[in-house]
């Protein structure tokens, strides 16, 4: 193996490590009121496992939470009533392509993202006490939930691929740095489309805090003209001036 190879080939290993921990997470922590509905958002990338963690504090007493995570295509991809505590997992199929711009990327299996709900509600529970009980039922107003989301890396099988394609240790290894750096390319392109997002909202409010800027001028130039008018009529009418 001639040196510069095997530069090649560690220079390659170091961004592999790097990949290798980098992985989105996201996470939240919230109150929840009784008979209350809370949904977050998040963009998943296609053909990818997605890990999630949850956990509910303080006694469920009056008060259950229940969590549903739906999917693009309206389909419950995890659903539980009356969570504590727990973890979940699931794996996101291909998404459709929506826009004529990301064609190119229909070789990407990773690629588009979908956008993904993970709903909290609380309900009311039945006070199950017997009715020979003097026991006071214990009445619970909120809770609070937090949640963390991982995209976890994919999971290939290179030993397999390795006698399938009959290739070498080094091809193997430059393989796998191929394939994590696609996956990180793609994780790029989901947090562009993220950033491409909000920066339309930014510039849709902006916009309508310039509209209703000048909407207040005009209305208070307004108001300004009609009390002088109003005011010189009366003037007028009192024979002030």
């Amino acid at each position: 193996m001639s040196s510069a190879t095997w530069t090649t080939l560690v220079f390659f290993s170091i961004v592999s490590i790097f990949l290798l921990h980098v992985q989105t997470c996201q996470a939240f922590e919230f109150y929840l009121n009784q008979n209350a509905k809370l949904c977050f958002t998040e963009q998943l990338p296609s053909n990818t496992k997605v890990s999630g963690e949850y956990a509910v504090a303080g006694s469920e007493g009056t008060m259950s939470v229940d969590l549903t995570v739906i999917g693009p295509d309206r389909r419950d991809y995890f659903s539980k009533l009356g969570i504590e505590s727990g973890r979940f997992t699931f794996k996101t199929p291909k998404h459709p392509i929506l826009k004529p711009e990301d064609a190119k990327y229909a070789m990407d299996e990773h690629f588009p993202p979908a956008v993904y709900h993970f709903c909290f509600s609380a309900r009311s529970i039945p006070e199950n006490i017997e009715t020979n009980s003097n026991q006071q039922p214990h009445v619970v107003t909120r809770r609070r939930v937090s949640l963390k989301v991982d995209v976890l890396p994919t999971e290939r099988d290179y030993a397999r691929l390795a006698k399938e394609e009959h290739l070498n240790s080094l091809e193997v290894a430059l393989r796998r740095i191929e394939d994590e750096i696609r996956q990180f390319s793609s994780e790029l392109d989901i947090l562009s489309s993220r950033e491409q997002t909000m920066r339309n909202i930014n510039e849709i409010t902006n916009s309508r805090v310039t509209w209703l800027g000048i909407f207040n001028v005009v209305v208070m130039i307004t108001a300004g003209v009609y009390e002088m008018y109003h005011m010189k009529n009366y003037f007028r009418h009192k024979k002030l001036i």
